[in-house]
């Protein structure tokens, strides 16, 4: 791991019994990156994430608010985020969310989760207002690229 990287994760697998949750995974999250997961449910997002913590719970913190509520505080988190430097893996299933928040999104594939899609955002953190940087054609492509990732590797 280089000194500016604040996670690097190189062959990881991680089962559950006999079920292969995850892997195997090669990840580097740099120091100050706002790094989210997404994928569809049970590809491992939240045991990766659990994996990096150290935590046991499952860590999808706006899942459960309503709209209005959820998009305040995803621009609250985005600007603290820029404002701090800190470095954050967040999990989402929401593709928009994740385009919004992140400065990096992981795509993982449904099981065992391998990284399908690694895309820098690229869009500005910091100077725009939350409904200008959504109606950005940047926004729009980047979530179309996500969203394809994802439901280019779900079986139906």
């Amino acid at each position: 791991m280089s000194s500016a990287d604040a996670i690097r994760i190189e062959g990881l697998t991680h089962s559950y019994g006999d079920t292969t949750a995850l892997g195997p995974i090669d990840l580097t999250v740099p120091e100050g990156e706002f790094l989210v997961l997404v994928g569809a449910s049970g590809c491992g997002k939240s045991t990766l994430l659990r994996l990096i913590a150290g935590f046991e719970q499952p860590d999808e913190p706006f899942a459960a608010l309503d709209a209005l509520t959820r998009e305040k505080l995803q621009d609250d988190l985005r600007q603290v985020s820029a404002s701090t430097g800190r470095t954050s893996v967040f999990v989402t299933h929401s593709v928009d969310e994740a385009v919004f928040l992140g400065s990096r999104v992981v795509v993982l594939t449904p099981r065992p989760g391998q990284v399908a899609l690694d895309l820098p955002i690229g869009l500005p953190r910091t100077g725009i207002t939350a409904d200008d940087l959504r109606a950005l054609p940047q926004f729009a492509t980047l979530r179309a690229e996500v969203g394809h990732a994802i439901r280019d590797r779900v079986t139906v």
